[in-house]
């Protein structure tokens, strides 16, 4: 009898400590959207409305109750990135951009060159990869960006093309340029932002010492099931094959570009935490890449976008 109602007690103990976590978790949730909503009015920055609404939707995916991640619906947009031969277009405004040989910061410029195209496109795949917190937390169930139980999905942060006023046929160099031009005051290489620093990837990716995982990535894969030695909490992790993603990109003039945020990954056992798994240790894997659009169907499975208002 006194060990039944121990029990009970126990039991009430923990439903009610679960309670206030639930409790406070939404609270938290609610506060950060009037924080979000509040900055929005004076800031107006869009980037910042969408980093703050995933990771919202992230922490409240974290919640046991269900449906709590319909609270808030990730308000991110899809940017369309437009080339003239003297000057460049981000929804419908003109940028400034840093032109050598001006030595300076312009809205105008003679002529488009390797140096505009892969500064200015360099900068959108930052802010993807920005905008769906580097990768740092899982999005896994978040049914309003990607498609449930899809093995790939993208999310796209931008449309890039070229004016028929362009000269040029192509422009060069873009994955060498990432490798070795810092971001704006930062010391860090764009390269180093999107490619080495620490993020959330299955373990498939951590199988050469000489690679990182981005690296990895890019090889693509066959058809695999890959059993992980190193994770405990994975039993197996399922993937669908796909090809290689071209680093080394050239933009042809003629072709239409997308900076995208990669979704992939689904195993069959998922231990259930709160907060990162550790890096290396991931059902889900995170990256951000420039695909033409001729290769989204075979990189992304299921694509969302955002306004492009």
């Amino acid at each position: 009898m006194e060990e039944g109602v121990f029990l009970m007690n126990k039991k009430a103990q923990i439903q009610s400590k679960l309670g206030i976590i639930i409790i406070s978790l939404i609270i938290f949730v609610l506060l950060l959207i009037f924080l979000l909503k509040l900055h929005a009015y004076f800031s107006k920055s869009d980037r910042e409305i969408c980093r703050s609404s995933v990771l919202a939707q992230s922490l409240l995916m974290q919640a046991p109750t269900p449906g709590s991640e319909k609270i808030v619906t990730p308000k991110c947009k899809t940017y369309k990135v437009v080339f003239f031969n003297d000057h460049v277009e981000i929804d419908d405004k003109t940028i400034e951009v840093y032109d050598s040989r001006k030595k300076d910061f312009v809205k105008k410029f003679n002529g488009l060159t390797d140096e505009i195209v892969n500064q200015v496109i360099a900068e959108e795949l930052r802010w993807c990869w920005y905008q769906f917190l580097e990768g740092k937390k899982s999005l896994f169930n978040i049914k309003t960006l990607f498609a449930g139980g899809s093995v790939l999905s993208c999310y796209l942060c931008d449309e890039i093309t070229f004016d028929s006023s362009v000269g040029e046929k192509e422009f060069k160099s873009f994955y060498n340029y990432t490798k070795h031009k810092t971001m704006p005051n930062s010391q860090m290489t764009y390269y180093e932002y999107y490619a080495e620093e620490s993020r959330l990837y299955s373990p498939f990716y951590d199988r050469d010492p000489d690679k990182n995982a981005w690296e990895e990535y890019v090889q693509g894969r066959g058809n695999e099931v890959f059993i992980s030695e190193k994770c405990k909490e994975l039993e197996v992790s399922l993937f669908e094959p796909r090809k290689p993603i071209t680093k080394n990109i050239i933009f042809d003039t003629s072709k239409k570009y997308a900076v995208v945020f990669i979704k992939e990954g689904i195993t069959s056992k998922v231990r259930e935490i709160i907060g990162t798994k550790e890096e290396g240790c991931s059902p889900e894997t995170y990256f951000s890449y420039i695909l033409s659009f001729d290769d989204l169907s075979e990189q992304c499975k299921s694509l969302r976008r955002g306004s492009m208002k």
